[in-house]
């Protein structure tokens, strides 16, 4: 199969499995153990209902626990609106055979041995949900040892989203602006940088995610000016401004990081 090849999926598998069990010892439990509502939803799997004789078996316990449907007849089963798939657990080839001869047609039946494959690809969704777990933790983790250093920085940092929006702050910045995270994390820069009602360029000043921008960016790895501004109130600030790439692994810029301090009374000063 070369790699332009698609595999498409039939109708079939597609279709919402809602399971019952047949069998309620300890493959059962292990089995509702963990099959929490996440890895169904992988699965693509609803479960409906489980059957042993004995009420007291664990698996029947366990779905009692959890308000699943439970019955000490495996015909009863029959009857749970929308059930298309029964797992055998019992290992009782008579029991296999009666549900064989009495199950409605619609109805697909594997028996304990074929339940192995279910139980590997149920395996299998839990390493992946474990290892997507591990990945989450580890991001978080690391944007926290990032943050704790930006903010440890004495000028302010602010991280820039291509679409203008940030992405985050150090805590300099906040303080600088007189801003809260909740006032600028999701916000457009030019609003919240320079207290804009519309884009930097639309007001006259250059972008660097403007026109060839971010190219040039690319290619110099560091741009570096110095910004004379107007905030709201109308104060007028300089500030020394250097931009950064930030790229991703295929070395394509996805942000830009900006820090910046403001000079403004050194300008005064020099010019007074």
């Amino acid at each position: 199969m070369d790699a332009k090849t698609k595999i498409v999926r039939g109708e079939q598998a597609e279709k919402q499995l809602n399971v019952a069990i047949v069998g309620g010892g300890r493959a059962c439990y292990n089995l509702l153990h963990i099959l929490d509502e996440e890895r169904l939803s992988r699965l693509n799997m609803t479960l409906m209902g489980i059957a042993d004789k004995d009420i007291k078996a664990p698996g029947i316990l366990y779905a009692k626990g959890i308000n699943l449907f439970t019955t000490e007849n495996f015909k009863e089963l029959y009857q749970l609106e929308g059930l298309n798939f029964i797992i055998e657990l019992t290992g009782s080839i008579k029991i296999m055979e009666e549900m064989l001869r009495t199950k409605p047609k619609e109805i697909s039946l594997i028996d304990h041995r074929g339940a192995r494959l279910l139980w590997d690809l149920i395996q299998i969704e839990t390493e992946k949900t474990e290892l997507e777990r591990d990945r989450v933790r580890s991001e978080e983790k690391r944007k926290k040892q990032i943050q704790v250093i930006l903010d440890s920085l004495p000028y302010r940092v602010m991280v820039v989203n291509l679409d203008m929006t940030i992405d985050t702050v150090n805590k300099t910045f906040l303080r600088d602006f007189n801003v809260t995270q909740q006032e600028v994390l999701g916000k457009e820069c030019y609003a919240v940088r320079y207290g804009l009602d519309e884009t930097c360029w639309k007001a006259g000043a250059t972008c660097i995610l403007r026109g060839k921008g971010l190219e040039d960016l690319k290619k110099k790895e560091l741009f570096s000016t110095m910004k004379e501004y107007v905030d709201r109130q109308g104060n007028s600030h300089y500030d020394v401004i250097t931009i950064a790439p930030i790229l991703d692994e295929n070395g394509d810029i996805v942000q830009i990081l900006e820090t910046s301090r403001d000079v403004t009374g050194r300008i005064r000063t020099m010019t007074g």
